[in-house]
């Protein structure tokens, strides 16, 4: 179990500042949702979190230690990302991909181990995707890649794990399996996950904390019931929306109105119902 803090979080690209000041702090066991528009440093902030873009200022530290003084290897032993738009090699197979998730934990030109492929096929199996083992990337679809990359992110038995739009090309059965498995990881083996979303009644479902981000700062933070309300969405993400208590277990659930709502009904909608 390990736990991620940020504190003082300064990304930029090149002169243009993404995020600034950015500090919260993700424990064990707990997923931790960050939602804002698109372009306000979702992504961003997880390439600041793995290295892969180079912090201005600020630290993040995994179990009080600095990732600047961690070697991508040490990160990539207990850290494992599910990016947004992944590219894949399409004359790769899928396991091969997933296979690919062991390779922190393999020593120089050290090969894979049985074991090594008892863990791949367990997170395969965990994601619904060994029937495509044998199949080539560029024969899959989005959606079949999309828990490909969740497969390898498991496969790299992770103690964090950053998801980037998880649920992005997949259909809501496939939506909600991934976040439930999450979740069950979350709960039973103390995996501590930051997942980036922008549908915000998934993140009022399975995210224990939300942080939503405005223009490159921290516009709210807290349980769903607190960040997810219509000001903050209308001063956010520039609409009006209604939210109100989930009928089964009162959590938030963001309903919009399209703005031509009073287009002629079609037949068959004359109830008024959903």
């Amino acid at each position: 179990m390990s736990r991620l803090q940020l504190e003082n979080v300064t990304l930029a690209y090149g002169e243009r500042v993404v995020l600034k000041g950015i500090s919260f702090e993700v424990r064990p066991g707990e997923i931790l949702g960050l939602v804002g528009p698109n372009g306000c440093g979702k992504s961003t902030l997880v390439k600041g979190i793995t290295r892969v873009l180079p912090l201005r200022s600020g630290q993040v530290f995994l179990d009080g230690r600095d990732i600047a003084r961690m070697s991508i290897a040490q990160i990539a032993q207990i850290v494992a990302v599910v990016p947004q738009s992944p590219t894949l090699p399409e004359a790769f197979t899928a396991f091969e991909i997933v296979l690919m998730g062991r390779t922190p934990h393999l020593g120089f030109l050290r090969y894979e181990s049985q074991r090594d492929v008892e863990i791949v096929v367990r997170a395969m199996e965990m994601t619904h995707t060994l029937s495509l083992a044998g199949r080539r990337i560029g024969e899959l679809s989005g959606g079949e890649r999309q828990r490909l990359i969740i497969a390898r992110a498991l496969a790299q038995e992770p103690k964090i794990v950053l998801l980037d739009e998880p649920t992005a090309h997949l259909d809501i059965n496939y939506q909600i399996e991934t976040l439930d498995l999450i979740a069950t990881l979350c709960d039973q083996q103390g995996l501590t996950a930051l997942v980036a979303l922008h549908d915000l009644n998934l993140a009022a479902q399975y995210c224990h904390r939300v942080v939503m981000i405005s223009e490159g700062r921290i516009h709210a933070e807290g349980t769903p019931r607190e960040v997810i309300t219509a000001q903050n969405v209308r001063e956010v993400y520039g609409v009006q929306v209604c939210v109100y208590p989930h009928p089964l277990n009162n959590l938030p659930a963001t309903l919009i109105t399209a703005k031509g709502n009073g287009k002629k009904l079609v037949d068959g909608d004359r109830s008024g119902g959903i």
